[in-house]
């Protein structure tokens, strides 16, 4: 878990209703429902999943068909309810892929999936769902792993060789899904759901060229591009971005009196329950590490100083802390575009880029390949 600094912006949240609603200039979404008999005398409508409001009105079914329409100010995830409004255990409720265009999905049966016919938003969406879907669905297993690692015998090393296969397998089939489907703002939303996968920035650049201007009207690729160009100030191997910041005495501490060290830019907050339930595993690293030319810089979105120096002796920081206490203002934060804590970059002793998001047992097999030896 972390801290957002917006209320939806957990990853699939962010990814799902990224654009769902934003700007977009004419067409009209008319979607066609093809239902059996089970259907007839409910009711189908689509709702905004992340407000929960109507998009389009519940409709009565009728000889197994129903049509809804709506203005969509964007491409995006949508819910279509099937059922009975006044009965909420007979409803039903399906994601869609949707833009301002006709498409047609069929639905045989009660428990089936809506299949989609026409459209080229759904048909690449159930594409989507069908070649990638099992990949995600392994990795999020990795990573409930990869959170318990050490407690129930896991690997660190076995969960992260796991992780890299599996998204190696997703890179693989990027190109071909682009090539037949890159007409569909399906396709930025793609690159913004493997985007956390840390692919090389060539790579990911290279995917998006594949993105024809016509589908890229919207905000997912609006976000797709702004992670790019963050990316090329951030990325793995650039030089992390100087400041300056007081500690806790208010003497100003820079990034650049750290060169010559391997050092972990640690973001969090005393407010933050994830980050104060991250920080023994940051401890434990610390006091393993330190002797190896390894240190911390932790950087705090606090906005009270008492609070701030009160965590940072309770949970026994022994490291260096800046903070300008502007809570999410923080200037770094802001620098290093921090969204959610905790987060940190390891930076060589170059001041190079070299781990971002390095925690628990991960952090500690990660300092153990690049400085066990050292």
């Amino acid at each position: 878990m972390r801290c957002n600094r917006f209320l939806f912006s957990a990853l699939l949240a962010t990814t799902f209703y990224l654009g769902a609603f934003g700007q977009q200039a004419g067409g009209k979404l008319v979607l066609v429902g093809r239902t059996g008999p089970f259907a007839d005398s409910l009711y189908a409508a689509l709702i905004d999943g992340e407000k929960g409001t109507y998009v389009a009105n519940p409709t009565i079914i009728r000889n197994g068909q129903f049509v809804l329409s709506a203005r969509l100010n964007e491409p995006g995830m949508l819910v279509l309810m099937v059922g009975n409004p006044k009965t909420p255990q007979s409803l039903k409720y399906h994601n869609l892929f949707l833009e301002n265009d006709s498409a047609t999905v069929s639905i045989p049966s009660a428990d089936a999936e809506p299949v989609a016919e026409k459209g080229a938003a759904p048909i690449a969406f159930q594409a989507l769902v069908a070649r990638f879907g099992p990949f995600f669905d392994t990795l999020t297993t990795l990573t409930r792993m990869r959170e318990s690692a050490g407690t129930y015998g896991y690997s660190a090393d076995s969960i992260a060789k796991a992780r890299e296969a599996i998204t190696r397998q997703i890179g693989n089939r990027m190109p071909g899904f682009l090539s037949e489907f890159g007409q569909s703002a399906v396709a930025p939303f793609l690159l913004n759901l493997v985007w956390p996968l840390n692919y090389p920035l060539a790579d990911v650049e290279a995917w998006y060229k594949q993105v024809p201007a016509s589908a890229r009207n919207n905000n997912y690729a609006a976000n797709l591009e702004e992670l790019i160009n963050t990316e090329r100030m951030l990325g793995f191997g650039q030089l992390a971005p100087a400041f300056v910041q007081n500690d806790t005495e208010g003497k100003p501490i820079s990034l650049e009196a750290f060169k010559g060290k391997y050092v972990l830019i640690d973001f969090w907050a005393s407010w933050c329950g994830p980050c104060r339930q991250e920080n023994p595993n940051v401890v434990r690293a610390h006091n393993k590490y330190k002797a190896k030319n390894f240190t911390i810089l932790g950087v705090s979105l606090d906005r009270d100083r008492g609070s701030w120096v009160k965590a940072i002796s309770a949970d026994n920081l022994q490291w260096t802390h800046v903070s300008d206490l502007g809570f999410w203002n923080n200037a770094v934060a802001k620098l290093y575009k921090v969204q959610s804590i905790p987060q940190n970059y390891l930076l060589d002793p170059q001041g190079r880029i070299i781990g971002k998001n390095l925690r628990g047992a991960e952090l500690d097999a990660f300092l153990e390949r690049t400085l066990g030896n050292n």
